[in-house]
């Protein structure tokens, strides 16, 4: 704006109303914060990014669009911003991000976040699983020292789906069969004992599935902490590692430094937390536990900008190697 224009608009800031005034502050608030996200995802990646097309380092600064720069590939003549090829790419309403993100700090529901930062329900769905998408990557690698698995397990649901498998039931409803059946998927939790975790979902329980996620995210000095399934008995066989095993059914909870108690605390503050969403669809398991890992023990260092850098992968809160 130039310097006459501005001295205009200094000059009728005095003939507005309450309500006019009241409003050029909410519009002013409502900038400062737009531009607030704007810096942060200008910030987290310094100078020119590689095209996420081609992967060419021939980019040039390409003016600007919805608060972002943008940029122009030499090679492939694309243009991009720096959210192009991330989970949060095409997303509009950045400036609601950062008051999104402390939404997702809380736990609030998708209609309790909707109400307070003045959205529609299906935009802070479609928010929530694009910023989930990002965090449920972050996993821990490189498990060390006393590793501790457990399993965990929820029922499978089919929550907004249009079509269903089965005849549709009641939440609540008791299960067909008692114990572990295909009515029920598996939530396996790998945990060190700095709180370094990694988890993966599992519909078919068995040690084929454990050797592919975990071989290559356990050190082959870890000790593995068990109960006494069979199942991880073959997986530590297989991988060679120390295996310890507790024999819960026979009421052997600790046996010297051995025990599954950090993981199945882990579990007791997971289905309590997820509890609060009246049901989680099965599609979408993947995605609270990522979030669920987030906030676990990190609440204290956790900032909305933090959790904009975790869900575009540039910040982690688990071990990587």
């Amino acid at each position: 704006m130039r310097k006459e224009a501005f001295e205009a608009l200094l000059g009728s800031l005095g003939r507005l109303t309450p309500g006019q005034r009241q409003a050029v502050c909410e519009r002013i608030q409502t900038l400062e914060t737009g531009e607030g996200a704007g810096r942060e995802i200008e910030g987290v990646l310094p100078g020119i990014p590689p095209c996420p097309s081609c992967g060419s380092g021939l980019c040039c600064r390409w003016g600007h669009m919805s608060g972002l720069q943008r940029f122009r590939c030499k090679n492939c003549r694309r243009s991009f911003n720096r959210l192009s090829g991330t989970p949060l790419a095409h997303l509009h309403r950045k400036d609601c991000w950062l008051a999104y993100s402390e939404c997702m700090e809380q736990s609030l529901t998708l209609r309790a976040s909707a109400k307070l930062i003045g959205v529609n329900k299906n935009t802070t769905f479609r928010w929530r699983h694009r910023f989930l998408n990002g965090i449920s990557e972050d996993q821990a690698e490189d498990l060390e020292g006393i590793v501790e698995i457990d399993e965990t397990m929820f029922r499978e649901s089919f929550k907004g789906k249009r079509k269903l498998p089965r005849p549709a039931r009641k939440r609540g409803t008791p299960a067909a069969q008692r114990g572990r059946s295909k009515e029920w998927i598996n939530a396996v939790t790998v945990r060190d004992r700095a709180g370094d975790t990694r988890e993966l979902v599992l519909k078919d329980f068995n040690t084929q599935a454990l050797i592919e996620d975990l071989a290559f995210n356990l050190r082959p000095d870890a000790i593995l902490c068990t109960d006494g399934s069979p199942v991880y008995k073959a997986f530590a066989t297989a991988l060679s590692l120390v295996h310890e095993s507790v024999n819960l059914s026979a009421g052997v909870r600790v046996r010297q430094a051995f025990h599954v108690q950090n993981v199945n605390a882990y579990h007791s503050r997971l289905k309590a937390w997820i509890a609060h969403f009246q049901g989680v669809g099965t599609h979408y398991l993947p995605n609270y536990l990522g979030w669920h890992r987030l906030l676990d023990g990190h609440t204290a260092t956790l900032t909305p900008s933090k959790l904009i850098r975790v869900s575009l992968g540039l910040d982690h809160y688990q071990r990587i190697s």
